[in-house]
């Protein structure tokens, strides 16, 4: 399994089969290829073992085979591939074993007799997490071979038009306007362009205006000389002098003073300047890339913003969508986070449930991108298990516990019955309707939940 798979290698997702029972082996196989799926099909544990490659979308594990006990095939197969989603399969009696099992880093189980159904629910959502894996896999290689980033991710229409923005741009030397809510990425994005411009081995220098008091940010943009005021007993270069011959980025550009956007237009015109406290002149070569969390041009009718800079800086713009915009890039930059974060802190925080990530991609992350890591950074560290679950999110992030119109707020006379019916229909909602989580949720067997649904009259959709 050293082979790394790409998108493009499930045209038809390879489903891996270790089951013994013959007859129940090729009426699983010809169910898949029915489905879409490329059954793979082994006998023993052994030979499941042997046939486990990088193709492989999800397993379909028996916990009872004839060579092996299956829970040491569940190891071996998370030892070599820890991101393999496994659905192991358990007979009558022994789905306390099957618990088990999803606790040591299965991905789900099914109970025999097995209904068509519910697994191919739980193997649909076990395929889509691997080729959510490929997809960050393909993204990585990606952004590390054109713009040697990290953090810069996102398969959303308004990612990939970033990204494709990036490109054209990287080539030319026009100035670039980067806007965005703060914690999106605008730092990010202006380091790609200069990774992939033909400055990419020369200086990248940034410099925050926010950060700064407003008398210095001339003095960190252009340096200055000795004497030029109190406590200056040297010369220093400035950040324009700094970039020569590479990027300077000006990030929130809009929180500069009148006086210092004047000298600034200045020298993006003529590319010289003067230290402070001197006459001199002195000429650089910079590609200048702006960026900003305010609406410039609402500031240039306000009079905050000059509005020939404005023009200046507003050759080519670039806007970062919010996070809130593109929930579906949420699955992504977290299960790269995990793996970044949990490396860097010697955690073996391997996934999270379903529901958790549900929540995240429901939550509007006023913070956005860093909020987002700096979240999963804290669950990382103070979390001692490997799969991040709902109660390990942060309070503030889970979604209040709300009254049901169904009577989950239950009142004295209220019928045992349709009280079990409210909690078990709020529970299918909360959980996107996968029965097995709902089953596990409220501590009974899936045959005991699939029982009470029927009982109940109520169908899937329901």
């Amino acid at each position: 399994m050293t082979e790394r798979a790409s998108r493009d290698d499930l045209p038809r997702a390879s489903v891996l089969l270790i089951e013994d029972d013959e007859a129940l082996r090729l009426t699983l196989a010809e169910l898949l290829e029915r489905r879409g799926y490329a059954p793979v099909l082994a006998e023993t544990g052994t030979e499941g073992l042997a046939k486990v490659e990088a193709r492989i979308a999800s397993v379909l594990l028996d916990l009872r085979l004839p060579d092996m006990d299956g829970m040491k095939v569940l190891e071996r197969l998370q030892k070599e591939d820890p991101r393999l989603p496994v659905i192991v399969v358990t007979g009558h009696g022994s789905e306390r074993r099957a618990v088990q099992a999803v606790k040591e880093g299965a991905f789900n189980y099914i109970p025999k007799p097995i209904e068509a159904e519910e697994l191919l629910g739980v193997l649909r959502e076990a395929v889509e997490r691997r080729r959510l894996d490929w997809e960050i896999q393909h993204l990585k290689a990606q952004l590390d071979e054109k713009f040697g980033v990290r953090g810069l991710l996102g398969s959303s229409p308004a990612m990939r038009k970033v990204f494709e923005k990036i490109s054209q741009v990287a080539g030319v030397r026009s100035t670039v306007l980067i806007t965005g809510e703060s914690g999106t990425g605008k730092e990010l994005v202006a380091r790609a362009i200069h990774q992939l411009s033909e400055r990419r081995n020369r200086p990248f220098v940034a410099v925050n205006c926010a950060a700064l008091p407003e008398p210095l940010v001339e003095d960190e943009l252009f340096g200055h000389v000795r004497g030029a005021y109190t406590g200056a007993d040297s010369n220093r270069d400035g950040r324009f002098k700094q970039a020569h011959r590479g990027t300077l980025l000006v990030d929130e550009i809009g929180e500069m003073a009148p006086r210092t956007q004047a000298k600034l237009l200045r020298v993006l015109e003529t590319m010289e300047f003067s230290p402070v406290g001197s006459t001199a002149m002195e000429k650089v070569d910079v590609r200048v890339l702006a960026a900003t969390n305010r609406p410039l041009r609402e500031e240039v009718e306000a009079g905050r913003f000059r509005e020939d800079l404005f023009y200046r800086i507003n050759v080519v713009r670039i806007d970062l969508p919010a996070l809130r915009e593109r929930p579906g890039d949420i699955s992504i930059l977290s299960r790269a986070f995990l793996d970044e974060i949990s490396a860097a802190n010697g955690r073996s925080v391997k996934s999270m449930t379903p529901e958790a990530l549900r929540i995240l991609e429901q939550y509007p992350w006023p913070g956005n991108v860093r909020e987002l890591r700096n979240t999963l950074e804290q669950i990382i560290v103070l979390s001692d298990r490997e799969v991040i679950d709902v109660e390990d999110l942060p309070p503030e992030i889970r979604p209040a516990v709300r009254p049901d119109e169904e009577g989950m707020m239950i009142r004295p006379g209220t019928s045992l019955r349709a009280a079990e019916k409210a909690l078990i229909l709020r529970t299918m909602d909360e959980f996107g309707g996968n029965r097995a989580r709902v089953a596990g949720v409220l501590g009974i067997s899936l045959r005991t939940l699939q029982r009470k649904l029927k009982d109940y009259g109520l169908t899937r959709s329901e």
